[in-house]
C-alpha cells in the first residue's frame, strides 16, 4: 500500500514540476513587465465628498494621521504619506481601493535628453523604454500561458513600431492574439494588426476570433492607397488582393506601401477607374470623357466590349473573304481569256501549218479558199503570153488565164491582186517590192506565174 502510494506520488509530483516547467518555459518565451518603480499602500477616503478630498476623513483623518488627500485622477481618493507619491514629471501612478485600503503602483519616467519617455503600465508591472528612448507597448503573449485551471494570454512588452512580423518573432502581441486562417488546422494564434480590431479585414489572415469572414487573396496581399473611407491616416496601410500579373499605376492596390507614397507609383484617376477589358488580366485604366467606347470600361461592360470587338474581327474577315473572292473571280475571268486567246493562236498556227503551201493551178483556184483566214491577203499573178525570144514560142492562153485568176482572187475578197501580164524581169521586180510592200505584217502571201514551164 505504501510502495502504490509512493509511486502515486512521485507521479503526481512529476507532473506538478513539468507544469512548472511549462509555466517557466512560457514566461520566459516572452519580454514580462519590470516591476513597479513604486509599489505602496495607504489609507483611502470615505464619505460624502471623498470624490472632491472634501469628507470629513480626507479633511480630519488624513491630517490626523499626518497624510495628505490625493486625487487620482479618478474617483478613487487616497490618504497617502506626503513623500509617499513621486512628483508628477517623475512618475505615472495607478490607484486601486479594495477593502479600505488604496493600493498604489507607479511606473517611472525616463529622461533622454531633451524629451521624456514615460513606461508604459502592463499587467502587474512596467514596460520600460529602450536604451535609446525607443517607446514601448503593453501586449499580450503569442501563445496562452497554461497553468493549473486556467489558460491565458499573459502581459507582455513589444517595441511601439513593430509590425506583426516582428512582434510574432518576439511573442508578444501589442494588439493581442487572434487565429492563423493560413495555418492548416486554423488552430494556430498569430498577432493582430492594430486597425483591424474593431473592423476585421477579411483579407487579413489574421483574424480576432475566428476565420468565418476571411477570404483569401489568390494573388496575395497589396496595400490599399486610398485606405478606409474617412480615414486618411490608413492609406498605404490597409490590406488589398492583388489583381493578376503586375498592378498598373492607376491601381490602388499596390504591391509596396511605397508606391503609395507622394510620388510613388500609384496614380490615382481624375474621372473614375475602370478595367481593360483587352487585355485578359483586366488591369486598372482611367475613364476617359466618353464611358462607353474604348477598351477602358466597368467590368461589368466587359462582355460587350468583347462582342464588339468579336464583332469587329467578323467584319474584317467578311472583307478580307470578299477580297479575296473577287481576286478569284478576276483571276479566273483572266485565266479563261488567256486561254482562250491561246488555243485560238494554238488553232491558227496549226491551221497555217496545215495549210501554209498552197499551189493554184489553172481551174483550181477554189481550193485557195481557205486563205480568206489570212490578216493581209495579196496575190502576185505574173502572166507571160509573148517573148522577146524567138526560140520562145507564144502562149496565148497564159495572159488569159492570169487575167482569169486575177478576177478569182478579186471576188475570193484578196485585198490587193497584182497582175503582170507579159512581164519582163524588170516587171516582175516591180510586181514582187508591190506585193511586199503590200502582204507587210502578213504572215502568208500567193504568187502565181503563168508562163513556160510552171502554171
Amino acid at each position: 500500500f505504501a510502495n502504490r502510494w509512493g509511486v502515486r506520488g512521485m507521479r503526481a509530483f512529476r507532473v506538478a514540476v513539468a507544469l512548472w516547467l511549462i509555466n517557466f518555459g512560457c514566461a520566459r518565451a516572452f519580454p514580462k513587465p519590470s516591476a513597479f518603480f513604486l509599489h505602496d499602500r495607504c489609507d483611502s477616503c470615505t464619505g460624502a465628498g471623498a470624490g472632491r478630498c472634501a469628507s470629513l476623513d480626507c479633511n480630519r483623518t488624513c491630517p490626523a494621521k499626518g497624510n495628505v488627500c490625493y486625487a487620482t485622477g479618478s474617483k478613487v481618493r487616497c490618504c497617502c504619506r506626503p513623500g509617499q507619491r513621486p512628483k508628477e514629471d517623475a512618475a505615472k501612478c495607478r490607484f486601486n481601493v479594495k477593502n479600505n485600503v488604496c493600493t498604489m503602483s507607479c511606473c517611472r519616467i525616463f529622461d533622454f535628453g531633451d524629451h521624456k519617455v514615460p513606461a508604459v503600465m502592463c499587467g502587474n508591472g512596467c514596460c520600460n523604454p529602450g536604451t535609446h528612448g525607443a517607446a514601448h507597448k503593453c501586449g499580450r503573449s503569442l501563445q496562452p500561458l497554461s497553468g493549473l485551471g486556467h489558460s491565458k494570454h499573459e502581459p507582455c512588452c513589444v517595441t511601439g513600431d513593430a509590425n506583426p512580423e516582428e512582434q510574432q518573432a518576439s511573442q508578444c502581441c501589442a494588439d493581442g492574439p487572434g487565429v492563423n486562417c493560413e495555418s492548416r488546422s486554423r488552430n494556430e494564434t498569430c498577432c493582430l494588426d492594430g486597425p483591424h480590431i474593431l473592423e476585421p479585414n477579411p483579407h487579413v489572415p489574421c483574424q480576432p476570433k475566428d476565420c468565418s469572414a476571411y477570404s483569401r487573396c489568390d494573388h496575395g496581399l497589396g496595400f490599399d492607397c486610398e485606405g478606409r473611407p474617412g480615414d486618411p491616416k490608413s492609406k498605404g496601410k490597409e490590406p488589398c488582393c492583388l489583381r493578376p500579373g503586375i498592378p498598373s499605376i492607376h491601381d490602388q492596390c499596390q504591391v509596396f506601401a511605397s508606391d503609395c507614397r507622394d510620388g510613388g507609383r500609384y496614380v490615382p484617376c481624375m474621372r473614375g477607374a475602370g478595367v481593360d477589358c483587352s487585355y485578359t488580366s483586366k488591369s486598372i485604366c482611367c475613364f476617359t470623357d466618353t464611358r462607353d467606347e474604348g477598351p477602358c470600361r466597368i467590368e461589368e461592360s466587359c462582355a460587350a466590349y468583347e462582342h464588339e470587338v468579336f464583332m469587329q474581327k467578323i467584319t474584317q474577315w467578311a472583307v478580307i473573304a470578299a477580297l479575296i473572292l473577287c481576286c478569284l473571280a478576276l483571276s479566273y475571268r483572266a485565266y479563261t481569256y488567256l486561254k482562250r486567246r491561246i488555243d485560238s493562236r494554238r488553232d491558227r498556227l496549226r491551221e497555217q501549218r496545215r495549210q501554209h503551201e498552197v499551189l493554184l493551178t489553172s481551174g483550181a483556184v477554189e481550193s485557195a479558199s481557205p486563205l480568206q483566214r489570212h490578216p493581209v491577203r495579196v496575190a502576185l499573178v505574173i502572166s507571160c503570153s509573148k517573148y522577146a525570144h524567138a526560140e520562145y514560142e507564144d502562149l496565148p492562153n497564159a495572159d488569159r488565164g492570169g487575167d482569169a485568176i486575177r478576177e478569182k482572187f478579186a471576188n475570193l475578197g484578196y485585198d490587193k491582186v497584182v497582175h503582170k501580164s507579159d512581164a519582163t524581169r524588170e516587171d516582175m521586180e516591180d510586181g514582187f517590192k508591190e506585193a511586199l510592200q503590200r502582204a507587210d505584217g502578213s504572215d502568208d502571201a500567193l504568187i502565181v506565174r503563168r508562163s513556160h514551164a510552171v502554171q
